[in-house]
């Protein structure tokens, strides 16, 4: 990420933050925090290695079915450390490079690795724009928002676009490689200069998309190869969103009434997925005030749900300390430079 595109993402997390606690000074917030429940507040730390947990089985999953057995307690190191460059770090590399990096080492395959990362997410993506699509319906009067049905229409969007790069990979990459191909032979000095740079963001686009096509085809092999670990992503990816709904519900719980399961299924996907729109550092700030606008439609408080999704962020941030110490405790360190040696495509 560029210096200039950190700021600017920096300063829109600032600007969320102003914004969330202006909504959030209109509420009694120290009534909310005298009255924490320390149950609650137990047991919402308590099911954060639960979820941690979930994804690294479905990691393991991934990785056995390419013929690769790697322990369960490097897996979460790994995810771990993923954290810490996610969260605590404004750093070149992401969490999902890092945990690609360090699989790949140990597994001795930088394809594999990246496959296995690349479902990994995908999977959940997947699952959570279909939510986004159905689960409104748990309580009908929202669809009757934009914030709702705009955000629908898009995820059925992005999920036909999966279905056309599933069923067509082949076609679409040699489409994309030889039109990139051909506009990297054109003279630079055609055209004017503002050409040239549409046309090299043109073929960086086109790369990406190659690249793309080729983890789907990849991803949808490994997965189509064996039903039991197609069966097994499905269950692990459904037990991991379940465990989200109830990671909101004991955040909620802590400091007062909760939404109930139903209502969080009905908006919860939906903020998510608008919290992944990359115009923020981390999502920092573009989280909370998707939180707090979401619950929102339910009638939910902006003082109780601001508190709830900074207790989140806390939680997060927990995580990413601890990931920092076994990044430190395990050495090999990650730079920058590591994450150009090889494409992250198989």
């Amino acid at each position: 990420m560029r210096p200039s595109v950190r700021w600017l993402k920096g300063a829109v997390s600032a600007a969320f933050f102003l914004v969330l606690l202006r909504w959030m000074r209109r509420h009694d917030i120290g009534a909310h925090l005298r009255g924490a429940d320390p149950i609650f507040l137990a047991a919402s730390f308590m099911i954060v290695p639960v979820m941690v947990s979930a994804s690294c089985l479905k990691w393991q999953v991934l990785l056995r079915a390419q013929g690769h057995r790697v322990p369960f307690r490097s897996l979460m190191a790994y995810y771990l450390v993923g954290y810490y460059f996610s969260n605590l770090l404004p750093s070149m590399v992401g969490g999902d490079v890092v945990r690609w990096l360090y699989a790949g080492r140990h597994i001795g395959s930088l394809g594999h690795a990246a496959a296995s990362v690349f479902l990994e997410r995908v999977t959940g993506i997947v699952f959570l724009l279909a939510m986004v699509v159905v689960l409104p319906a748990l309580n009908g009067g929202l669809y009757r928002h934009p914030a709702i049905w705009i955000p629908a229409v898009g995820a059925i969007g992005l999920l036909a676009s999966m279905v056309v790069a599933m069923s067509l990979p082949a076609r679409a990459r040699s489409l994309a490689t030889a039109i990139a191909d051909r506009l990297e032979l054109a003279s630079p000095s055609a055209g004017t200069r503002s050409a040239g740079r549409l046309r090299r963001w043109a073929v960086r686009g086109l790369r990406k998309a190659d690249s793309f096509f080729d983890r789907v085809a990849v991803g949808w092999a490994v997965l189509r190869r064996d039903r039991r670990v197609l069966a097994q992503v499905v269950m692990l990816t459904l037990a991991f969103y379940a465990l989200a709904v109830l990671n909101v519900w004991l955040a909620f719980r802590t400091f007062g009434p909760a939404p109930s399961p139903a209502h969080i299924l009905a908006v919860l996907p939906t903020a998510l997925t608008v919290a992944m729109i990359p115009i923020t550092l981390g999502s920092l700030g573009i989280t909370e005030t998707s939180y707090v606008f979401y619950f929102g439609l339910l009638g939910v408080s902006a003082g109780h749900t601001g508190l709830m999704a900074l207790f989140l962020r806390a939680k997060l941030i927990l995580v990413g300390l601890v990931g920092g110490a076994v990044y430190v405790l395990r050495g090999h360190p990650v730079r920058p430079v590591d994450a150009t040696a090889g494409d992250m495509a198989p």
